[in-house]
């Protein structure tokens, strides 16, 4: 064989293994994406199970200089620990 045919049979045999890793990779791609929509899905799911509270609060002060957080369902807070401390 001459040197030109075997160059030419080298480069074909060389195309031939990039075709396939090429299409490998592809694969490899889809199967990644795909694995990736389903965890999220999973995680949507997962977060979706808990039952999740939401409340507001209001910060008011009275006469005497004293923060009052209240609308907790319905409990008023003023940062005392007990009756006495109030």
């Amino acid at each position: 064989m001459e040197e030109r045919e075997k160059s030419r049979y080298f480069i074909e045999a060389t195309a031939a293994v990039l075709e396939r890793t090429i299409k490998r990779l592809w694969i490899l791609l889809l199967v990644l994406v795909i694995l990736l929509f389903t965890s999220n899905g999973a995680w949507l799911w997962y977060i979706s199970q808990y039952d999740f509270e939401n409340y507001s609060e209001s910060y008011t002060q009275d006469g005497d200089g004293l923060n009052i957080i209240g609308d907790r369902n319905g409990v008023i807070f003023d940062g005392a620990d007990t009756e006495a401390d109030r």
